[in-house]
């Protein structure tokens, strides 16, 4: 029989303001969502169907780590997240939350220590000593649910993507010919989550039986941890050491973990003789990850490693019409325009803009115009966040000149030297269009910041800038690809 108990609201919105601030918990928890708790599990009824799908994806880990310190609720305790019209389900463990990302979280890093000890592939076990230094979160990991796992055919792909969607496509498809490892690393949010992923995926649906593995490193590293705590680390090795498609997210979570690495170098060994496959993915290429043993680094790069770069701008507006007609919405050319130059960074970055926009939509803030087109009112409105934080620490001209010098590859000197060369001269309009546009200096003050007494020839610059930014054809769009990724890391301090 399932017993049910209300919970004060204060209870839940103090530990997730803490997690998420103020303003989100407002926006998505505020105006009357319930909670209870259910035979151990929590029942979280929220105001919409739109606001319970987004919560259920992008905040399931702030409910469950509040649930288990607020509530006192157990690790097993599942979270649901339900519309007010949905009938709960008997049993939180069918609920309609699927979490993208069930990873624990990571309260306590290790501090830095010293090079990591060697191992020795010949020893078949760490030593428990070591493994007990590691011991940071005891409870072993659940296994992502295969059901919101990301599709292949939901890829966008763009140039800068391609070779690794082709990998990731010829492992999906059981193609002899793709290789036993395959190794992806590029900048978060760029869509290495979604291909591993969405290998996993297509793989389980071609052949239903294979014994596949989604999980990250840091879960990796507590179920060993469990394991061994448990004396359970024969288990352990027989989930990893028998699998037919392994793949690890974050992998460089380990670095500096040195029992972990060596039971990681043991299942990769394993697996390969197995005749299986190993799908990784780090931020950073394999010989950049600090503290990696060169052992694990070698079987890295003996198969195929890929850089997954940021979209470009195409890939980028591709991306945006497909996530607005997926939340049915009609972008504005002027809007689109905006969303894509100034979300240069990362898929994600875009994904989330698009979700922002559709919640205000939803509150009735208007979308535009009267054709229901969504306008420049939302996207100012999305933008506003923005601006604030660039007021708060504001945009220096040194700055500027540091950031466009790196990415032209020019000197410095030469962009506030007397140099009549075009690139020199091309580059000082750059920074004085990024300065126009970032700060709040005039001409005079820009060129006296470059060194000019006068600033005709700056302001002669600045126009030539955007003249070529609005003329048709390639150059043009690489010109205004190159200001948008300049203006993105300016604004994060980069």
């Amino acid at each position: 029989m399932s017993h049910t108990a209300p919970i004060d609201p204060s209870r839940i919105a103090s530990g997730l303001a803490q997690r998420l601030g103020n303003r989100k918990v407002e926006m998505w928890f505020g105006h009357g969502t319930r909670y209870s708790v259910q035979n151990g599990d929590l029942e979280v009824v929220a105001t919409s169907g739109f606001a319970a799908d987004w919560i259920g994806r992008n905040f399931a880990d702030a409910l469950r780590d509040v649930a288990r310190e607020s509530l006192g609720l157990g690790d097993a305790a599942r979270i649901e997240v339900r519309a007010p019209a949905q009938a709960p389900k008997e049993g939180l463990g069918n609920g309609r939350v699927r979490s993208r990302d069930t990873r624990e979280p990571d309260r306590h890093r290790e501090a830095p220590r010293g090079p990591a000890e060697p191992l020795d592939p010949s020893d078949p076990a760490p030593a428990a000593a070591t493994a007990a230094a590691e011991m940071r979160v005891g409870a072993p990991h659940r296994p992502h649910p295969a059901d919101s796992w990301r599709r292949l055919d939901d890829f966008v792909v763009g140039d800068g993507n391609r070779l690794a969607f082709d990998a990731a496509r010829r492992i999906a498809d059981a193609d002899d010919a793709a290789d036993r490892m395959l190794f992806l690393h590029g900048e978060c949010g760029v869509g290495k989550t979604h291909l591993l992923q969405s290998i996993c995926r297509r793989r389980r649906e071609r052949i239903r039986t294979a014994k596949i593995r989604y999980t990250t490193g840091e879960a990796f590293t507590n179920e060993f941890i469990a394991s061994v705590r448990s004396g359970s680390l024969d288990s352990f090795r027989r989930r990893f050491r028998g699998l037919e498609l392994l793949a690890i997210d974050d992998v460089h979570f380990l670095s500096n973990k040195t029992a972990t690495q060596s039971e990681f170098l043991h299942t990769l060994d394993s697996i390969a003789l197995g005749g299986s496959r190993v799908v990784l993915a780090s931020d950073e290429h394999p010989r950049q990850i600090g503290r990696f043993h060169r052992s694990l680094v070698s079987r890295f790069l003996a198969g195929m490693v890929v850089r997954v770069e940021p979209p470009d701008r195409e890939t980028r507006r591709t991306l945006l019409r497909r996530l607005a007609a997926e939340r049915g919405l009609r972008l504005g050319e002027a809007a689109e325009e905006c969303l894509v130059g100034r979300f240069v960074g990362s898929a994600r970055e875009l994904e989330g803009a698009v979700a922002k926009i559709a919640a205000l939509a939803s509150l009735g803030e208007g979308s535009g115009d009267s054709r229901g087109e969504v306008g420049m009112l939302l996207v100012e409105q999305l933008l506003e966040e923005d601006r604030r934080v660039a007021r708060r620490t504001p945009i220096r001209l040194a700055a500027i000149v540091e950031t466009v010098a790196e990415h032209l590859e020019i000197d410095r000197e030469e962009i506030l030297g007397g140099s009549k060369l075009r690139r020199a001269s091309e580059a000082r309009g750059v920074v004085a269009h990024l300065a126009r546009r970032l700060t709040t200096l005039s001409f005079p003050e820009i060129a006296r910041g470059l060194g000019r007494r006068n600033h005709s020839a700056i302001h002669a610059a600045e126009a030539r800038t955007r003249e070529a930014l609005d003329a048709p054809g390639n150059d043009s769009e690489r010109l205004r690809e190159s200001i948008d990724r300049l203006s993105h890391a300016l604004l994060r301090g980069q």
